[in-house]
């Protein structure tokens, strides 16, 4: 697919979509002190195993100039991650921790499906910022 000024395109559930690439949004939002809203209809991302709302395509963000990132764990598993400013979808799971961050200066905890409890990725924290990184081909479009 060609790029379009402005967007980045994305695989999400084995599709590309074009994310519109934002960089003045920031490295991210506190999600923990606001009231949690549904993502946007149009646009929603889904968990793929439940279909239930995770995030819109309107909440991607750039975190070291790049809204995806390929990255392998500690035990050599490599995921493939969009970041997004919220996903009311998603809840933290676990401690956070620094042991073998992705992103220097932020903290890590599992985010899991709201709704059915499936791993969709992590929650990242530094002391003034942050943004969720979400497992792509574990997201799907849709609307509901």
């Amino acid at each position: 697919m060609p790029r379009k000024p402005g967007f980045a395109n994305v695989a999400v559930a084995g599709r590309t979509v074009l994310l519109k690439d934002d960089a003045s949004r920031g490295t991210g939002s506190d999600v923990d002190g606001r009231q949690r809203e549904a993502p946007e209809p149009q646009g929603a991302l889904l968990c793929s195993r439940c279909q239930s709302p995770v995030t819109s395509r309107s909440a991607a963000i750039s975190m070291s100039g790049s809204h995806a990132h390929r990255f392998v764990n500690p035990h050599a598993i490599e995921f493939r991650i969009g970041c997004f400013a919220d996903a009311p979808g998603c809840v933290g799971s676990g401690e956070e921790s620094s042991y073998w961050t992705w992103f220097p200066g932020f903290t890590w905890q599992v985010a899991l499906c709201r709704s059915c409890g499936e791993h969709l990725g992590w929650l990242f924290r530094s002391s003034d910022a942050s943004f969720f990184g979400l497992i792509l081909d574990r997201l799907a479009e849709g609307n509901w």
